[in-house]
């Protein structure tokens, strides 16, 4: 039995996740991460999404929804990012 906090599992950054991340939620994974590298970035975001679910399923879902969504603006055309301003 493993020791500690289970390990995150890979999740899929596509284009259209990037589109969400960034149109939608107003986040940008490098500022996130500190660096450009696509390494760092991509730690950083499987992170996020694991953080936001609570577990390895519910991460999936969330990698889901974001793929979905694509950085299409909210039904009153507001992006998800403004909410929090």
């Amino acid at each position: 039995m493993p020791l500690g906090r289970p390990r995150a599992q890979p999740l899929i950054l596509d284009e259209n996740v990037w589109h969400t991340l960034n149109g939608t939620l107003g986040l940008t994974v490098a500022d996130l991460a500190g660096s450009k590298e696509p390494a760092a970035k991509y730690q950083t975001y499987v992170e996020l999404v694991h953080e936001w679910a609570g577990s390895p399923a519910r991460a999936q879902w969330i990698e889901w929804v974001l793929f979905r969504q694509d950085g299409e603006l909210l039904e009153d055309g507001e992006r998800a990012g403004a909410l929090t301003e």
